[in-house]
């Protein structure tokens, strides 16, 4: 989960989910229903198939909000 720029809340959730290829495409909408809050629902989700961890295997937070701000521009 990153905060994603939003002109009317400042910041607003984004989930980046990894993508297995053995997964359903209703697992993640799924697993949100059944453990999550109802104000911790993501605004939106983004569904990749690289790893966005670094090399000692942490993830690369400060990094994803810029990739994705970049491509929203775009």
């Amino acid at each position: 989960m990153v905060g994603l720029p939003d002109d009317e809340f400042s910041h607003r959730v984004h989930a980046i989910i990894v993508w297995r290829e053995d997964c359903d495409e209703d697992v993640p909408a799924r697993h949100v229903a059944e453990h999550w809050v109802g104000n911790k629902v993501p605004y939106s989700v983004e569904r990749v198939d690289v790893s966005l961890r670094n090399e000692a295997g942490n993830v690369r937070r400060s990094a994803v909000p810029v990739e994705r701000i970049v491509a929203q521009n775009r």
